[in-house]
């Protein structure tokens, strides 16, 4: 069990050292230049040099792939050139609320999910079974940011029930419910993970 979960954890360092490198190499694979992305092109060639040393895009690529890689494993990730803020600061912030709506999802979908799994295999080859096959199959193959589109579109704009953007205030749970309910819209429409769903398990 022990030999498992070590190796378990060495993949998962693994994974987490070539996401690392990706990311780093996607500002040198994709075409154009990122200095000129962020400031636009009107801007001057001494504030592009100025800003491509403070990023450290002057450098040698495999320095600046050894360097984010390194601040990265300390757990210093940069930061965001908009906000002049730590990218670990925002992560920070908007963590809770990840959480949060994972958690929620996770229980809404075994909430829904293990009543309709149970109620159709209980009735094989009728109309319920069919029927929740059919929308186990429907929210598999229908895109997510599709579905979540349609239902802000739907709830958010068209109903007005709920509000399209925002957080919510944590000290106010109803106000909170009312924006997590789209912002899992937004996330992803989570009945594809129905446990009772086709490949689920």
């Amino acid at each position: 069990m022990f030999r498992y979960l070590l190796k378990r954890l060495g993949m998962s360092l693994l994974v987490a050292l070539l996401a690392m490198l990706f990311l780093a190499s996607l500002v040198h694979v994709i075409p154009g230049d990122p200095v000129k992305t962020i400031l636009g092109p009107r801007a001057s060639e001494t504030l592009s040099a100025r800003v491509r040393v403070e990023m450290g895009l002057d450098e040698p690529i495999p320095v600046q792939l050894f360097n984010f890689v390194v601040r990265a494993v300390r757990g210093d990730l940069g930061r965001d050139f908009v906000s002049h803020l730590p990218v670990t600061r925002l992560v920070g912030e908007a963590l809770p609320h990840t959480i949060i709506l994972a958690v929620s999802s996770l229980g809404l979908a075994t909430l829904l999910g293990v009543p309709l799994g149970v109620y159709s295999a209980t009735r094989p080859n009728t109309w319920a079974d069919r029927l929740t096959g059919l929308l186990a199959v429907s929210c598999i193959t229908l895109p997510s940011y599709v579905a979540g589109l349609f239902l802000l579109l739907i709830f958010a704009v068209q109903l007005n029930l709920f509000p399209a953007i925002g957080v919510g205030e944590l000290t106010d749970p109803v106000d909170y419910a009312r924006h997590l309910i789209p912002t899992s819209h937004r996330a992803g429409y989570h009945l594809d993970r129905l446990p009772g769903s086709p490949g689920t398990g």
